[in-house]
């Protein structure tokens, strides 16, 4: 006798959320990447890049900062060809938001460090608000079900690692 199943479909659709990564190296550079992965947390796209911050004794360290950012972020939303429901970065990468390196067309939402050390992360939010029947709304909640918000970002980091030391 058959047992009655049916496949569980996690996405219902084909969204896709973005990940985005900036780390600071001693050489006055910035590397950053965008990993994009579907609800179920397979990859679907990895981009990095980097960006000098130029140098010199007349600027401001912040200054060179923005610079190099401001420059890394086109490169990296431009090399890939998925159009996510939404973007996740880590605050502490952008503490004052993208606003002042780009405008977000998507929502994207800023995950601030884990408060009560069990996984529930302040989110700010940015462009557009996802509405509650959207695919970026859909995404966070499944993204949120499968403990998703942050590890992506871990692996991220060791494809940027990854991609650097391979030159």
């Amino acid at each position: 006798m058959a047992i009655p199943f049916r496949p569980v479909d996690l996405a219902e659709d084909d969204s896709v959320v973005a990940f985005l990564i900036v780390e600071d190296d001693a050489d006055q550079c910035v590397r950053g990447a965008l990993f994009v992965i579907d609800a179920r947390g397979e990859p679907v796209e990895f981009a990095y890049s980097s960006a000098s911050a130029g140098a010199g004794v007349l600027w401001r360290r912040a200054d060179l900062r923005h610079r190099a950012r401001t420059a890394l972020l086109p490169n990296l939303f431009s090399a890939i060809r998925a159009v996510p429901a939404l973007v996740l970065v880590r605050g502490a990468d952008f503490p004052d938001g993208l606003g002042g390196h780009i405008e977000m067309s998507i929502p994207t939402a800023y995950l601030g460090a884990s408060s009560d050390g069990g996984g529930t992360h302040s989110i700010t939010w940015e462009g557009p608000l996802p509405t509650p029947e959207s695919a970026g709304a859909r995404l966070m909640t499944l993204l949120t079900k499968r403990s998703l918000l942050t590890e992506p970002f871990e692996r991220a980091s060791a494809g940027l690692a990854s991609a650097v030391a391979d030159g």
